[in-house]
């Protein structure tokens, strides 16, 4: 039985794979649909005060002996998730089932074809759009280490590396965390770039760090065992079709911009009566 065929214009549509893509929906009132991927959670220190005073912790840096806001990127990815759900903007769906036919976005189901006929489409560098002619501009990958310790439960506290290998480390309960790039995925496989050598490295950190030894001085001896390694692809691809728009901002940027969507938006009415009813004004 031949798939009953759908038709739909858009102004815009967005692509993306994560919560920038959800971010860039929601302060542009547009319609987004979010192909999920496997990821690893942003490190980033916003500036923007709505962010600020809804979507960041207080947390420790140990070896500066202060407190700073890092963006609690669960929180915000699920609120952003639930209230352009709501208003009917988001459409969460398998990459396989999104294709470029033709100048639209044809979206597959068991029963049904969607025809999207869109003006522009909003598609996020770090998403291979079947069926578009594209280019890859950057092959590498994000590492992230899960080390166990032996030492005291802890709140998470993080450490500024001061080094682009190791640039932050987290200690959260017993575990530690590690992360750092690399431009080509190829070199994950030396040694230069295995755990055994992060761990060594953190050895040296730790306990040569006055400041650390003074604030805790269980860090000289966590002797980190290795619990989990996530290895995740950090491509980029420039995409070249008449409609597409390809967007390059990273999280960090689009979190010091204006956040909330316009005010005439039945989305900016969702949002303040979704944040009056838990007690805050947008």
């Amino acid at each position: 039985m031949p798939k009953k065929i759908v038709k739909t214009s858009y102004d815009n549509i967005v692509v993306g794979s994560d919560i920038k893509a959800l971010l860039y929906s929601f302060t542009r009132n547009m319609t987004c649909f979010y192909v999920a991927q496997e990821k690893i959670e942003p490190v980033v220190q916003p500036t923007n005060q709505f962010i600020l005073n809804n979507f960041c912790s207080d947390e420790s840096i140990g070896n500066e002996n202060k407190q700073e806001k890092f963006l609690e990127a669960d929180k915000l990815e699920f609120f952003l998730r639930f209230i352009l759900n709501l208003d009917g903007k988001l459409y969460q769906i398998n990459r396989n089932n999104l294709r470029f036919t033709d100048g639209n976005l044809v979206h597959k189901t068991n029963k049904t074809e969607m025809v999207l006929q869109a003006n522009t489409i909003h598609l996020f560098d770090n998403v291979k759009l079947n069926g578009t002619t594209h280019n890859q501009v950057k092959r590498s990958c994000i590492v992230e280490d899960y080390f166990k310790t032996n030492a005291k439960s802890m709140d998470k506290t993080w450490f500024r590396g001061h080094d682009p290998f190791l640039d932050f480390v987290c200690i959260d309960g017993k575990i530690l965390k590690t992360r750092f790039y690399l431009d080509d995925d190829k070199e994950i496989n030396n040694f230069d770039n295995s755990s055994v050598t992060v761990r060594y490295l953190l050895d040296e950190f730790l306990t040569g760090n006055k400041e650390i030894i003074l604030t805790r001085d269980y860090y000289r001896s966590l002797k980190p065992k290795l619990e989990n390694r996530i290895i995740v692809p950090d491509y980029r691809y420039n995409t070249e079709e008449d409609n597409i728009k390809v967007v390059k901002e990273s999280l960090e940027k689009l979190c010091q911009q204006p956040i909330l969507p316009p005010q005439e938006s039945y989305l900016y009415y969702l949002t303040k009566r979704i944040l009056d009813l838990i007690g805050t004004i947008a």
